[in-house]
């Protein structure tokens, strides 16, 4: 059985999806936390301000989905895989960090997908310890024009697709061997500073 939701906002408490869920807009802010077994999937749109998304259910933003990440306090993927088939654009002034949390977090940033950091306060960092893959032919891009951004040490960034720095400075403070390529546009800066990093190509 699929429960359908056109509209769903959570902004505290504890909502459990333990069968496929699958959600037009959905608004996830404040103290909520969504978890469960089951597997939840956002078709539309995806406001993500603060909160917690947990469970062993996979979470999937599709690809006709934009997800809009806002928070000034922490965005937590806890022990929870989160596949975007999408577009997902970090905005904002004001620093809320994306953070790894609990058992084996992992975000995949899949075929055809898109991941922009635009935000521009200089504290909104990849934090906690877990996975971002950017896959084959996805594509990872920091537009802001911030210098301090950083995907944190204990956030193992693997690159298979496309990363673009066209703007400020992305410092990467983990190790991979990546087989994707990086593109830094001129006046902005790519810093690897941690780990071992491995450019095989493609």
């Amino acid at each position: 059985a699929t429960t359908t939701f056109a509209n769903l906002t959570v902004s505290s408490g504890v909502v459990n999806f333990n069968t496929t869920t699958s959600i037009v807009d959905l608004d996830l802010g404040g103290t909520g936390t969504i978890q469960g077994s089951g597997n939840v999937s956002v078709s539309n749109t995806f406001d993500f301000s603060a909160g917690t998304l947990s469970g062993v259910g996979t979470f999937a933003t599709m690809s006709t989905a934009t997800t809009t990440l806002t928070g000034t306090n922490p965005m937590i993927l806890s022990g929870k895989t989160w596949n975007n088939f999408g577009t997902v654009n970090w905005t904002g002034t004001s620093g809320g960090l994306f953070t790894f949390a609990g058992t084996t977090p992992i975000f995949n940033n899949l075929t055809g997908a898109t991941f922009d950091h635009q935000g521009t306060s200089g504290s909104q960092d990849f934090s906690g310890t877990g996975t971002f893959n950017n896959n084959l032919n996805a594509t990872f891009t920091h537009s802001s024009s911030t210098t301090g951004h950083a995907i944190n040490s204990g956030v193992v960034f693997k690159n298979d697709g496309q990363v673009n720095v066209t703007a400020g400075g992305l410092d990467i403070s983990s190790g991979a061997s990546d087989t994707g390529d990086y593109a830094v546009s001129s006046g902005a800066i790519l810093s690897f500073t941690g780990g071992t990093r491995t450019l095989n190509g493609v």
